[in-house]
């Protein structure tokens, strides 16, 4: 249904330990195989790979669809004010109907741009609003997912204060800030229901 390129510039990041470490793997917090979804919601990256493999998400970097996925999936309209993981979560409903596929043959340069970009503190938000939304649509752990996301604030905050990277720090205030807003939302939400 689906095939993405094979990126030729993959700039390897800092594995955190947190993502190796087996509590991750037991609990379902996150996966070591490339394009996989866990059970928390977070997506593992898509390096540059050496064979041609199946996948649970393919990056719309560089991707075919075949033109009848459109008759039934289009973009959700949820990610129309930022977009972070509307990729992901295009992906992962097409995968309901068919396979994902990465052709290690078929290669592509990716080059981000920094125009675009919204302020960190924002993106935090986002992040966190994005991906629990993802999380509940697709009927994965919201448990696990804010284990995940409480991680990701505290990595980001670590490393902020250790590099003095105020960037970091305002996307940890982001993801905190959203984090206790959905919880409150959803809270209230399920004592009406």
């Amino acid at each position: 249904m689906g095939a993405s390129f094979n990126i030729s510039n993959y700039s390897q990041r800092a594995k955190a330990f947190i993502k190796d470490s087996a509590l991750a793997k037991t609990l379902g917090l996150y996966s070591p195989s490339v394009g996989h979804v866990s059970l928390s919601g977070w997506h593992t990256a898509i390096p540059k790979v050496h064979e041609t493999l199946y996948a649970d998400w393919i990056s719309s970097t560089a991707v075919i669809y075949r033109r009848a996925v459109f008759s039934d999936v289009i973009f959700d309209e949820y990610f129309e004010s930022y977009s972070y993981l509307e990729d992901l979560d295009l992906a992962y409903t097409v995968r309901r109907s068919g396979r994902l596929v990465i052709v290690s043959d078929a290669y592509y340069s990716h080059f981000p741009s920094t125009a675009g970009r919204i302020p960190t503190k924002l993106f935090g938000r986002y992040e966190v609003r994005n991906r629990l939304y993802f999380v509940r649509k697709h009927h994965l752990s919201l448990t696990r997912c804010y284990i995940c996301l409480f991680i990701r604030a505290a990595m980001s905050c670590s490393k902020g204060l250790i590099h003095r990277d105020c960037g970091l720090l305002h996307r940890a205030q982001g993801n905190i800030n959203e984090i206790i807003w959905q919880f409150f939302v959803q809270s209230k939400r399920h004592m009406k229901g």
